[in-house]
């Protein structure tokens, strides 16, 4: 148990000082430049691909608890064989039924055993005339079919899970031959439509395409001419789709923004600003929707957290903090953390102090010996 004086002031001026005690639990581990994270649906957690702490870790991925927002690492750390350590991972996905996830580290695949955390490589067959897959930009699983689809230099890429082999699927329409997408940040599986939604962000295109699973053939969902320029992101970045009510919400991490996107019409609708936040989205590098709760959850790279939206009333709130150089927030690098689900509240300590931080709200109060 830690033991601290606390004063809280009002908002007429009466200030009273009492004596607290909180039981802060350590974290197994913390969060260092979090880049992605996928929602474990079966496991009730976000899995989080956590990146390299100034050189001095090696890049993990770490399992949050959805109700208490426990932390632990599933894959990292000195047990990782030295060929099996991530380099520059980018990009993951979720096979449910191979109980996996699919990680994109530079231009190749590592999988990672959900229950174990254990790795091994996911081999990658040659594409016809025995040219090689090169510069994978994004991924995702087609559980239903079992097939991993990849945006790769050559294009769209099909890949059978089971042996590995690729196949190019490309657009049959004609006039669609100028919907390029020279850099894709995510790609999303829309099991109801039987299309792949990509994100594309270049200086050739900025904007959403459905490509037909099927034939190939694209359409473009999203961009500055559809409908038009208005609310136009700077950056196409991560995306979550609700195919049932024909939205898409995406990520834009230069203005720390995120869109609502309507799949019919293109129209995109900022949900979530620097003005509408209390300043709790700084760089918004991934969000999944939790249907269940209908609500939005955020990964925040800058302040390496997972940010709560309400969906229902708009409402913002912290799910976990693990690091932030914030003057109202702990001044040493963070030593623990526990959720408190009685009191709704998030306590983290350094050294010398514990905040409290509201889960519904984000109002914070620190507490110092």
């Amino acid at each position: 148990l830690n033991s601290l004086s606390v004063t809280v002031t009002d908002n007429t001026g009466v200030t009273n000082q009492e004596p607290i005690q909180q039981k802060v639990t350590y974290q197994a581990a913390n969060f260092h430049q979090p880049t992605q994270m996928v929602f474990d649906v079966a496991n009730n957690r976000a899995l989080v691909l956590n990146d390299s702490y100034n050189y001095k870790t090696h890049p993990s991925i770490i399992a949050i608890n959805l109700d208490t927002g426990a932390q632990t690492l599933l894959s990292g750390g000195a047990s990782i064989p030295i060929d099996l350590m991530f380099s520059s991972p980018s990009n993951m996905t979720l096979d449910v039924a191979g109980n996996r996830l699919i990680v994109l580290d530079w231009n190749g695949l590592t999988s990672v055993d959900l229950t174990t955390g254990k790795r091994s490589r996911f081999t990658l067959g040659n594409l016809p005339h025995t040219t090689q897959i090169s510069y994978i930009q994004a991924i995702a699983f087609d559980n239903a079919n079992s097939k991993l689809w990849m945006w790769t230099s050559q294009g769209l890429v099909a890949v059978n899970s089971s042996t590995g082999s690729p196949t190019i699927v490309t657009d049959t329409v004609q006039g669609n031959a100028n919907i390029e997408i020279d850099n894709s940040m995510s790609i999303q599986i829309d099991d109801i439509n039987q299309r792949l939604i990509v994100a594309g962000s270049s200086n050739s295109f900025r904007g959403l395409v459905g490509i037909d699973m099927n034939s190939g053939d694209r359409t473009i969902i999203s961009d500055s001419n559809t409908p038009n320029a208005s609310n136009l992101a700077n950056f196409s970045g991560r995306i979550a789709i609700d195919p049932s009510q024909h939205r898409i919400f995406m990520t834009d991490t230069w203005q720390s923004v995120i869109y609502e996107i309507n799949s019919l019409t293109g129209e995109r609708n900022p949900l979530i600003t620097p003005a509408t936040t209390k300043s709790l989205v700084k760089r918004p590098t991934d969000v999944f929707l939790d249907s269940e709760k209908n609500r939005l959850v955020i990964l925040d790279g800058d302040i390496d957290s997972l940010i709560v939206f309400d969906l229902s009333s708009n409402e913002v709130s912290l799910m976990t903090e693990i690091h932030t150089n914030s003057s109202e927030f702990l001044s040493d690098p963070i030593k623990a953390i526990t959720f408190d689900p009685q009191s709704d509240k998030i306590f983290a300590s350094d050294y010398s102090s514990i905040v409290s931080i509201d889960a519904d709200d984000g109002d914070k109060i620190l507490f110092k010996q």
